[in-house]
């Protein structure tokens, strides 16, 4: 009687094999998740500090000569013509896209391939050619 209680050792190292496939997937999960937010964080703030510097152009026909930087990332802007300015923003800590431009002529850029996704590249597109017109 005493042999048939508890698991064998086999059946111990089954589930100690799953559940560390499940944890290794987890953290994998985590991390690419922790990434993207942090990429849809700063591709928001970016649009965000161009359309708030396109505001201020129309009402005073002027671009900013700098922008404020908050302590988590950079933004730094220069001139693509007359009435053209892009706006970079470099992200403080370590991040694969390495950096994301907008300019308002409607192009879009970023350290690497595949940061910026299709539909906004289109959306913002359609939307700085009807403001131009």
């Amino acid at each position: 009687m005493a042999g048939e209680r508890g698991f064998s050792l086999i059946e111990t190292l089954v589930v100690m094999a799953i559940a560390a496939i499940m944890v290794a997937g987890g953290s994998q999960l985590f991390g690419t998740t922790t990434e993207r937010s942090r990429t849809l964080y700063y591709q928001s703030e970016l649009m965000h500090q161009m359309e708030s510097m396109k505001r201020q152009y129309l009402r005073s026909r002027q671009f900013p000569s700098q922008l404020e930087s908050p302590h988590d990332y950079r933004l730094t802007l220069k001139r693509c013509g007359d009435d053209c300015r892009t706006v970079r923003l470099v992200p403080s800590a370590s991040h694969s896209c390495l950096y994301w431009e907008l300019s308002t002529d409607g192009s879009m850029r970023a350290g690497r391939e595949g940061c910026w996704p299709e539909s906004a590249v289109r959306a913002f597109a359609r939307e700085s050619s009807s403001s131009q017109t």
